[in-house]
């Protein structure tokens, strides 16, 4: 079985292979483009993304420093009216002496005064 090499016809199948290979590389590279487009819309819009959040972020951090100021302030107010206990224990033990104190003094002029009430009792009853 012999058959003769028709040049044409390998020529034709050349250009054909060619031709076809010319159009799936085309179809490959729009495809690829297309992928690239929607890749770089999509890193697009990460970054805007991003760049939202760096700006919540910021927001945040200086909401967070103000919160954290407001607490140091608080901090400084409250040790400044703040009475422990063990001052208010002290502050109540000496007004409960001094009470007591007084106390006795009144306890001290009642028991003079009666004295004295007696005795000018003794005296009108002798005169």
């Amino acid at each position: 079985m012999n058959y003769p090499i028709d040049w044409r016809m390998i020529g034709v199948l050349v250009t054909l292979f060619f031709a076809w290979s010319g159009l799936l590389i085309r179809v490959l590279k729009r495809l690829l483009d297309k992928n690239q487009k929607q890749g770089d819309s999509r890193l697009e819009e990460i970054n805007r993304r991003l760049e939202a959040l760096e700006v919540a972020a910021k927001e945040e951090t200086g909401e967070w420093q103000r919160v954290d100021r407001d607490i140091l302030e608080l901090r400084v107010e409250l040790a400044q009216d703040y009475v422990r206990r063990q001052d208010f224990i002290q502050v109540i033990s000496t007004l409960e002496a001094k009470m007591e104190s007084l106390n006795l003094k009144a306890d001290s002029i009642k028991d003079s005064m009666l004295n004295l009430t007696s005795q000018n009792k003794g005296r009108q009853k002798r005169g």
